[in-house]
């Protein structure tokens, strides 16, 4: 029997790992995975922003194929994979693998970066999915439901040009609604980029 997915998405400061973490904790036994990019709060769990924490496997994103291919099947019975976005795209054939073991996975991430674009293999992810919920957090400016994840640099909004993937928590990001999300102008970013120089 092939496993089931679940794919929880949305903004930064949704709840996505927190929903991973209560689901994969509900198995008898687990596996979790993430991006060893991302090391703010631990390089070795996974650790949701209201301190929601599992052991997890650190892995580089171009290496989470090989990682789910040296796990033991015989007693696993979920994978968690948290910040999935960062992940490169053979993170869907990793998902995929694990499916093909009859092992549930339990996957969260961002559907969209700062810019308001699909993030990563998030969206083949979802549609992979049997189950996907997108997860809303409040709104830093108005307190309506937010859906985007604004990067602030310097106190004003970033640039549509900016890396997309710089890591980091509330002293560069804020949940935001469509009304309230703001993609700053190039040559702006430019001149605070020169100013800092």
């Amino acid at each position: 029997m092939r496993g089931d997915l679940k794919v929880f998405y949305g903004p930064m400061f949704a709840g996505k790992t927190s929903r991973m973490i209560e689901e994969v904790k509900k198995y008898d036994s687990f596996s979790a995975v993430k991006p060893n990019l991302d090391d703010r709060y631990s390089e070795i769990d996974i650790v949701s922003h209201n301190g929601l924490k599992i052991p997890a496997n650190s892995v580089p994103v171009d290496e989470v194929y090989d990682l789910v291919k040296g796990f033991d099947y015989d007693e696993l019975s979920v994978v968690g994979f948290d910040e999935a976005q960062f992940f490169e795209e053979e993170v869907c054939d990793a998902v995929d693998y694990v499916l093909e073991k009859g092992v549930d996975v339990v996957v969260a991430g961002l559907d969209t970066d700062f810019r308001k674009e699909p993030f990563g293999s998030m969206p083949e992810l979802k549609e992979m999915s049997d189950y996907f919920e997108k997860l809303y957090a409040e709104c830093e400016v108005c307190g309506d439901d937010a859906g985007y994840t604004q990067r602030i640099l310097d106190g004003e909004p970033a640039a549509y040009d900016d890396p997309v993937v710089v890591i980091g928590a509330e002293e560069s990001y804020e949940p935001r609604c469509d009304d309230h999300h703001i993609i700053g102008k190039a040559d702006e970013y430019d001149e605070r980029v020169l100013e800092r120089a």
